[in-house]
């Protein structure tokens, strides 16, 4: 059984708190307090609660490198995706489930759509086929989409890993760098839009930033724990001055900057990781995919 690594469930558990709450926010709206810092802060959290979904994809590429790179060649894509499958789609069948209550109560129910429950169920929500403009459909906005470009990523990893060893390091990051300028030029078709590309450009980032660390560690020197602190404090600077409002790069500076510094950071400075040690983070990531 592979080893977990806590303070990556704790990150996943803290994200989807994050995901969770950009949701209901999204459906319920904000309520004001007559604390202004407290409304500033809510409101900043609520536009970037999708930013996690950037993690998400990140480390799954990134644990992809850590628990199957080295023994994928025994495992046959059946058994590979049916560890897939089995993961994710009791916790899909449970979104679904809560949508269709959700509509029901408030009296919609004559809104649904059995193409739109179809296009969900069958893992395309993502883009593949006609949606609304951008090609995604979820059902009442639940945020499942994510689940197309996963699984997508799952395979290519598959086929990478086990027929191309040799050069999946220069694979990974083409895919990176074709998923980041078809994210910045506004690509929209079907399974090529910007939230297939988000998907995959994260995953195999986190994938090529496994690489990497598979093969040099990540124990480093005081000078670049220093550049990974200014890293941070540049992606602090960019939320607080409102500069996140720039979707497209501050989705691509996340990936490609403040991810790999955050795990730097962590496994160089144990008191990051004892802030990372509460059990209900780790619990709460490890129901993630």
């Amino acid at each position: 059984m592979d080893k977990r690594i806590d303070y990556i469930d704790s990150l996943k558990g803290f994200g989807g708190m994050l995901i969770a709450f950009y949701h209901i926010t999204g459906l319920l709206g904000i309520a004001n307090c007559r604390i202004p810092l407290i409304n500033k802060v809510v409101k900043v959290l609520s536009d970037i609660g999708f930013v996690p979904v950037e993690m998400f994809f990140f480390l799954s590429g990134y644990l992809m490198i850590h628990h199957y790179s080295d023994k994928i060649k025994s495992l046959e894509f059946t058994e590979y995706m049916r560890r897939k499958v089995r993961a994710i789609y009791p916790f899909l069948l449970v979104s679904i489930g809560l949508c269709l209550l959700f509509i029901v109560f408030q009296g919609q129910w004559r809104n649904l759509n059995p193409y739109d429950l179809a296009y969900n169920f069958f893992l395309l929500q993502g883009g593949c086929f006609i949606g609304n403009g951008d090609f995604r459909i979820d059902l009442l906005g639940s945020g499942t989409w994510f689940l197309t470009p996963l699984f997508l990523s799952y395979v290519l990893f598959f086929y990478i890993c086990k027929y191309k060893e040799e050069v999946a390091f220069g694979i990974y990051g083409a895919i990176l760098i074709l998923g980041m300028l078809g994210i910045k030029s506004g690509v929209n078709y079907p399974i090529l839009n910007g939230y297939m590309l988000r998907g995959l450009s994260a995953f195999f980032g986190g994938a090529c930033f496994g690489a990497i660390v598979k093969k040099y560690g990540t124990k480093v020197r005081k000078r670049t724990l220093f550049l990974g602190v200014l890293c941070v404090l540049f992606y602090a600077y960019v939320i607080v001055t409102g500069m996140y409002v720039q979707i497209h790069d501050f989705i691509l500076i996340t990936s490609l900057i403040f991810l790999p510094a955050v795990l730097v950071l962590i496994e160089n400075i144990s008191g990051f990781r004892k802030l990372l040690s509460f059990r209900i983070l780790q619990r709460n990531g490890r129901l993630s995919v």
